[in-house]
């Protein structure tokens, strides 16, 4: 999809160097990226780019309803940026060094009946904040 090896928010004044593609899907692209300035953001964050407008708007959405949310990934920047008449849209996340629950589980092991009661009533709170807003998400 890309072809550029930086993208530039003109919301935060950032340049993100794209380090490497980690991921592809419905939404689009996901690099590793590194924010320069840094102003208070991790060494790493990721970049969620797409063509599509529509995706953007419904990702940007999602992350307004979980701002406040301790379980999930944090957004640090939303923009759009035009090259040649092409736009596309880019958000930047907290980057999830651990990966996804299996990879959790294959380094962390099985855990404790009472443990994953835990969790999945943690994350509950997340998925009403969504359900609530109208959000339906396929992951």
């Amino acid at each position: 999809m890309t072809s550029l090896q930086t993208a530039f928010s003109s919301e935060s004044g950032r340049t993100y160097q794209l380090d490497r593609l980690i991921g592809k899907g419905g939404f689009g692209e996901v690099y590793l990226a590194t924010p320069t300035p840094r102003d208070g953001l991790p060494e790493q964050v990721c970049i969620k780019i797409t063509d599509r407008l529509s995706s953007w708007l419904r990702e940007a959405y999602f992350a307004e309803l979980l701002f406040r949310e301790p379980r999930a990934l944090r957004v640090f920047d939303r923009f759009a940026e035009v090259e040649n008449g092409r736009a596309r849209y880019c958000i930047a996340l907290e980057y999830a060094a651990d990966g996804d629950l299996s990879v959790w589980l294959e380094k962390n092991g099985p855990q404790s009946e009472r443990f994953v009661r835990r969790e999945i009533a943690a994350i509950l709170q997340p998925l009403d904040i969504l359900h609530r807003g109208q959000a339906l998400h396929r992951d």
